[in-house]
């Protein structure tokens, strides 16, 4: 049943989701990457595009900007469509001095200073954790190609232009990794 964010059919929508936070990496993705591709759903310019990658039924959505906007794609997609895994993609910023432009970072915790993570259990603040088998496949597949990967915490913020300048350096004596913001 469509929602308010989407607007595609049942079934429309594979149980993988590939989720970049750009609509136009979305598309460049779907078109790419997926076989038998299919647009499912354009709302307010957020594409929905779903196809197979070696014969796995996938979707690939974009979710705007920010942690607010993710959740509303996120909950719409599990709630509605039955969808199973999420998977983020996208770029960020390196924190540690080792990460370099074209190095592929994998998350395994996302730290964050969104209200978003005080809203399950008021007054603690979460750090959301990756699925450990969503998590040991990126990180197998990844190693394998040409690229730098590392993997460990990240920092998403609602803020890109944050206002604590004293943020990146305690992060980085934490070992965060990268800042995004989905």
């Amino acid at each position: 049943m469509p929602t308010p964010h989407i607007s595609a059919r049942p079934g429309e929508i594979a149980e993988l989701v590939i989720m970049p936070g750009d609509p136009k990496r979305a598309e460049r993705i779907a078109r790419e990457r997926l076989d038998d591709v299919a647009l499912v759903s354009d709302v307010r310019g957020i594409g929905a595009w779903t196809g197979t990658h070696d014969g796995t039924a996938m979707t690939v959505m974009a979710s705007g900007m920010g942690v607010p906007s993710m959740s509303i794609y996120a909950t719409e997609l599990y709630r509605e469509y039955g969808v199973q895994r999420i998977c983020r993609v996208g770029t960020c910023g390196a924190i540690q001095e080792d990460v370099a432009v074209g190095d592929v970072v994998i998350a395994t915790t996302a730290h964050t200073d969104s209200s978003l993570a005080t809203t399950t259990l008021p007054g603690v603040s979460l750090s959301f954790g990756a699925s450990f088998d969503m998590l040991a496949a990126a990180v197998a597949q990844a190693r394998g190609a040409e690229r730098k990967v590392h993997v460990g915490p990240v920092f998403t913020s609602d803020q890109f232009y944050h206002p604590r300048a004293d943020i990146t350096p305690a992060l980085e004596s934490l070992g965060a990794l990268a800042v995004e913001m989905e």
